[in-house]
């Protein structure tokens, strides 16, 4: 009974992940960015990205640092965007979910590349390139295109 209960609980027969990171990581490889939108606001830009999750792990998931993190460059992090109503995303255990992460990114920092990382895997968001914020509206949410950062 034990044998048959390791079976389902680390994938049929598969062996369990060795530490809690890898298991995080191996449950963060079934994500893909879904859409952006973004709003301008003075020199700044509210970034926001849906992904589709798969939670493989046994613990809800929630898409705030450290366990999502969006990268100007490679090394750079963004400053989350935190405002009321826009409470963080929890994806439950083993559930599928589409999901948004919410970023607060000054002009400066939209002239390269960014990923966006779930327990360290990461995923293109915008390609290297400048990326002109006066292009935008004033505070009107606009879609982008990935990563070219156009709109459609």
């Amino acid at each position: 009974m034990f044998a048959f209960l390791c079976a389902i609980l680390t994938g049929c027969g598969r062996k369990p992940a060795s530490s809690p990171t890898e298991s995080l990581r191996a449950a963060a490889s079934n994500f893909w960015i879904a859409a952006l939108t973004a709003e301008r606001s003075g020199d700044h830009l509210h970034l926001t990205v849906t992904v589709s999750v798969r939670n493989r792990i046994l613990a809800p998931l929630t898409l705030t640092p450290p366990a999502a993190q969006l990268w100007i460059g490679k090394d750079k992090p963004a400053a989350p965007f935190i405002a009321p109503g826009l409470e963080p995303s929890v994806i439950a255990p083993g559930a599928e979910s589409d999901a948004v992460t919410h970023w607060w990114l000054p002009a400066s920092d939209l002239s390269g590349s960014m990923e966006l990382e779930i327990f360290g895997v990461r995923q293109a968001v915008k390609s290297a390139g400048a990326f002109d914020i006066e292009s935008l509206p004033e505070g009107r949410t606009v879609g982008l295109l990935i990563p070219q950062w156009r709109a459609p």
